[in-house]
């Protein structure tokens, strides 16, 4: 139960409370066109740039970079949104220039609360996400519509220029490693060789079939040696002869020409004897020296392959550096450049409005309730029989003199006229500023 509890109930309320509810009203509303203009307006550009394929077939000249685009472009937006960068970009455009109490960290926060950076998924056959991108939104909101434009672009050129010199960067890096591996097997395959030339100048070997020949040779100095040895017999079988009986002085000259003989064969058979025995003792350790020209050899095989493969890995890197360069490779390039925003994304400044009318006439109507709750009287011969249950004999109305009726007519007359003005001009005010 109540004291409204009709239509005519209604009326009869807003009729006596007319002067606080229309007070609250005016000044609610007054407040929330005041709160709803002070909202600075935010303008979102957006920058979509394409990411277009090489222009020449990874099978034929295959990229050196092979990062998900996804994961280079997180990297990148990583570096975007470092301090130093954005701090940059704040000092270039005067971002935040209206609000001088914030500080630089608070600045750089807010800057990347305000700026977003997404992938496009390219279209893919299978459900699975493979991290390939067909291009990349930049979207920027700031307080004015040029600069949101142009820190939009701005970041797209950033963004384009990064990529393409990190592209550049690990191709170069790619490249270097590649000539540095193909320069340190050269050396290393140069260093072998000499070793490899010095084994068999050291043991005379620089001739394939060397031991067979030094075998053959053993056999020739043999076969010598026992030539000599025959002569050195006859010889000596000779000289006993001419030792025995008588000897005329020719004997003793040609008994002297024996010995001279014997003693030049016996020269010649000790040079040979050493000649073979050195020729001996080299093949003995010959087993051992060509092991280690085996292990050598293996270990010269080896580099050469690898060699073959770091020279083959540096002749793509340098094929992937010079399409990054002259730009035939994976690139980025901006199809659609943010413009201007027509109107602001942030809540609009009518519907702020319109929201605190209407909590302003909700607030009003409770405190005009709020009043005549404070003074529960009966009011009406229609409220003194629904409450009491008595139906009054006679009912005598409150009968004003013409002083409080022009009085109450006067400051209604006010009321009205504050309450009208204060909303048109509020609703001027909002629609010159949307």
């Amino acid at each position: 139960m109540g004291p409204i509890q009709s239509f005519d109930d209604v009326l009869a309320f807003l009729r006596r409370r007319a002067w606080p509810i229309l007070l609250v009203l005016c000044l609610g509303v007054l407040a929330s066109v005041v709160y709803a203009l002070r909202q600075p307006h935010v303008y979102e550009a957006t920058a979509v740039i394409q990411l277009e394929a090489p222009k020449i077939a990874d099978t034929l000249a295959p990229s050196t970079v092979a990062e998900p685009a996804a994961r280079r472009l997180q990297t990148i937006e990583q570096r975007m949104m470092a301090r130093g960068e954005l701090l940059a970009l704040i000092d270039e455009f005067g971002l935040f220039a209206d609000l001088p109490a914030l500080t630089p960290t608070e600045k750089v926060v807010q800057l990347r609360n305000l700026t977003r950076i997404r992938g496009i998924e390219a279209a893919s056959e299978t459900a699975a996400l493979d991290g390939a991108l067909s291009g990349v939104r930049i979207t920027v909101r700031l307080g004015t519509r040029e600069l949101a434009e142009e820190v939009a672009n701005e970041l797209a050129a950033r963004l384009i220029a990064l990529s393409k010199q990190e592209r550049i960067d690990r191709t170069h890096t790619t490249l270097d490693f590649f000539e540095n591996r193909e320069s340190k097997l050269a050396a290393e395959i140069a260093v072998l060789e000499d070793r490899i030339v010095a084994v068999r100048n050291e043991h005379e070997l620089t001739v394939s079939g060397g031991v067979q020949f030094r075998r053959v040779e053993i056999n020739t100095l043999q076969e010598a040696l026992i030539g000599i040895d025959r002569e050195i017999l006859t010889r000596q079988s000779m000289l006993r002869k001419l030792e025995q009986g008588r000897r005329t002085a020719v004997d003793e000259r040609r008994i002297g020409d024996l010995r001279d003989e014997l003693e030049t064969f016996q020269t010649e058979k000790d040079m040979l004897t050493a000649q073979r025995e050195a020729l001996a003792q080299t093949i003995a350790g010959l087993p051992e020296v060509e092991q280690q020209l085996a292990v050598l050899q293996g270990r010269l095989d080896q580099l050469d392959e690898q060699y073959a493969i770091a020279t083959r890995n540096r002749a793509d890197a340098e094929t992937a550096h010079l399409m990054e360069l002259t730009d035939r490779a994976e690139t980025l390039r901006v199809i659609e450049p943010a413009v201007k925003p027509d109107y602001p994304v942030a809540p609009s400044r009518r519907m702020i409005a319109a929201k605190g009318g209407l909590a302003s006439l909700m607030l009003a109507l409770g405190i005009g309730l709020l009043l005549d709750l404070r003074r529960p009287v009966i009011r009406n011969a229609a409220q003194m029989e629904r409450e009491l249950g008595l139906r009054p004999v006679v009912a005598i109305g409150h009968f004003a003199s013409p002083h409080e009726i022009a009085r109450g007519r006067a400051l209604g007359r006010a009321a009205m006229l504050a309450g009208g003005l204060i909303l048109a001009l509020g609703a001027a005010l909002l629609v010159i500023a949307p």
